[in-house]
């Protein structure tokens, strides 16, 4: 079956990414024509332009890497498409940045850690400490501090190669090593709805556990990983922490410190892509139930197929012109 299923003959789904991160969809694509959906990315841009939208079920993401003013349009089209009676998922007029989401799942009793914004004035109060950007997902910007006078240095060395310091956040460190390995283990869950899927650990020696390195895991740590792919302990929480993140599609990235799960990031626009090779079949077979459970939910997002469209430009108040290019904040 061709992955480009014709429009109007088959329900469609779309995701409304920056146009320089439509890749991390890319796996969808074939996965979803398979069950008979078409799948498309489309860019802000685009999806702005456009005079007609397709009736389809809308995925919005990335709202870390627009502005204020196009996260407020993007909110206008949410509202529009909901009314016209399409599935949607990611209001974002809820859309709160890392640090005010840190901030909110400490004062929930969520996280045990903290976030101070050298922007508010803030200090770290508390060793050891992390400097990140707020925004998009560069990582961290320096290593493990542990006075103020390194978290005030940190904070020099960033802003003199181009940082902007209200996108600049001290963050408490708050990892644990397995006590059996002396590794690192960043665990995941996608939610779609109040569905929740988990997704592949990574293991890796370092504290900062993005990609995971080959050989360092157990079988045991992928026998656990296969059981919550079936019977995940931590659903009721993620549901929680996305419901405060005010998202109902992303992904939820955690670690466990002292047998409890510290919530580190929720990413609208993760990449995703199955496991193709690895020498456990354990960590395969783990890897296969989760994405069926992750096709399966979206497959059942899209209204039924129509070749009616809908009129983008009243999503938008008249007054502010004839065009996504003439409306101004």
């Amino acid at each position: 079956m061709t992955f480009n299923l014709p429009s109007g003959k088959y329900p469609r789904l779309i995701a409304l990414t920056i146009g320089a991160k439509r890749k991390t969809f890319k796996y969808l694509v074939g996965k979803l024509a398979e069950r008979q959906v078409r799948f498309e990315t489309w860019s802000y841009d685009k999806f702005f332009a456009a005079r007609r939208l397709p009736q389809a079920a809308y995925i919005f993401t990335d709202f870390d890497r627009l502005n204020a003013w196009q996260i407020e349009v993007a909110g206008r089209y949410y509202h529009f498409l909901s009314q016209q009676g399409m599935p949607v998922l990611n209001d974002p007029g809820h859309y709160i940045n890392r640090a005010a989401l840190l901030k909110r799942l400490f004062a929930e009793g969520i996280n045990t850690f903290r976030v101070w914004l050298p922007s508010h004035g803030e200090q770290p109060g508390k060793f050891p400490v992390f400097l990140r950007t707020i925004h998009a997902h560069r990582g961290v910007e320096s290593g493990l501090l542990s006075t103020a006078d390194q978290a005030h240095q940190a904070l020099d060395a960033a802003l003199a190669k181009g940082r902007v310091l209200a996108d600049l956040c001290f963050v408490e460190y708050a990892a644990q090593p397995d006590p059996d390995t002396g590794y690192f283990r960043k665990h995941a869950a996608h939610f779609i709805g109040p569905n929740v899927v988990r997704a592949m650990s990574v293991t890796q020696s370092n504290w900062v556990a993005k990609h995971g390195e080959v050989g360092l895991a157990t079988e045991e740590d992928y026998a656990r990983d296969l059981e919550e792919t079936e019977n995940f302990p931590h659903a009721e929480l993620i549901r929680k922490v996305a419901e405060i993140a005010g998202l109902q599609y992303g992904r939820v990235d955690f670690g466990i410190v002292h047998g409890r799960p510290q919530i580190y990031e929720v990413n609208s626009n993760p990449t995703l892509a199955a496991t193709k090779e690895h020498p456990s079949p354990l960590r395969l077979q783990a890897d296969r139930l989760a994405w069926d459970k992750m096709l399966e939910l979206l497959a059942r997002l899209p209204p039924p197929a129509s070749r009616a469209t809908l009129p983008a430009r009243a999503a938008l108040p008249r007054r502010w012109g004839k065009s996504y290019s003439d409306i101004q904040p």
